[in-house]
């Protein structure tokens, strides 16, 4: 199941439903009022590991509020790392301590936020609204580049684009085609191994530098060991502050 299609969109006509993960009854008793108190809904409250990751699978939270130390010597972090193996569902971690270890270590599930007990209402909100909103904006993001890669590969001309270490990210189905290579084949792995001449690539990097778009044929070697000529037009790929990116090509 990809990110994408496993991923929870948030509706806005219903409050948030958050899975609380805590093995003190009295401090998930009090999260879980708070919840109400704020418009939240409380999808269910789980004390240990086991609970948590079949609740995560039943009842699909929106977001999960995860104690990173549980009953039974369970780890927070460590749970998380299970149920982020299903879902993309965000998490953000209590704790009542300050430790650098420990939010080192949880750094490895990208969470959507920390919360130290004790907290007051504002701080409840706040971390929950940022973390759905996050989440949000995550999804968006991904559908973009779902529908840019679909157009992409929907192209009758090779389109590849590689990163400032040439390697190759984006090769669509034309590519393939033309070339004879899967896209896992070439995913990571330098434009270097699939040019005839090596010279060639110093030459586009010395003529996009300039900031020149160029036209260039290009010796591939395909995928069946024969040489392949590509006319291709060349340009510097660019982020949103004008820094190079990498290099796209596009035959014609």
């Amino acid at each position: 199941m990809s990110n994408l299609s496993s991923a929870l969109v948030i509706e806005k006509d219903r409050p948030t439903r958050i899975l609380i993960v805590e093995d003190d009854p009295q401090m998930a008793k009090f999260i879980s009022f708070k919840l109400g108190y704020l418009g939240y809904e409380v999808a269910g409250i789980a004390s240990n590991e086991s609970m948590a990751i079949e609740l995560a699978k039943e009842l699909h939270p929106d977001l999960i509020l995860m104690d990173i130390i549980l009953d039974n010597d369970d780890d927070g972090i460590e749970t998380a790392n299970k149920i982020l193996a299903f879902t993309d569902v965000p998490i953000v971690y209590l704790t009542a301590q300050e430790d650098d270890a420990v939010f080192e270590r949880a750094k490895i599930t990208k969470p959507f936020g920390y919360l130290l007990k004790p907290f007051n209402d504002r701080d409840l909100n706040l971390v929950v609204e940022t973390a759905t909103y996050r989440q949000d904006q995550k999804i968006k993001l991904d559908r973009a580049l779902e529908d840019a890669r679909s157009i992409i590969n929907s192209s009758f001309v090779l389109i590849i684009s590689l990163n400032r270490e040439d390697r190759i990210v984006e090769y669509n189905q034309a590519a393939e085609w033309e070339l004879g290579y899967s896209r896992d084949e070439v995913i990571g792995k330098s434009i270097l191994n699939f040019l005839s001449h090596k010279e060639d690539l110093v030459f586009i990097k010395d003529n996009i530098a300039r900031g020149k778009r160029c036209q260039l044929d290009i010796e591939f070697i395909h995928q069946n060991g024969k040489n392949l000529n590509c006319l291709l037009s060349l340009s510097l790929l660019k982020d949103s502050y004008d820094n190079n990116n990498g290099i796209l090509m596009i035959s014609h």
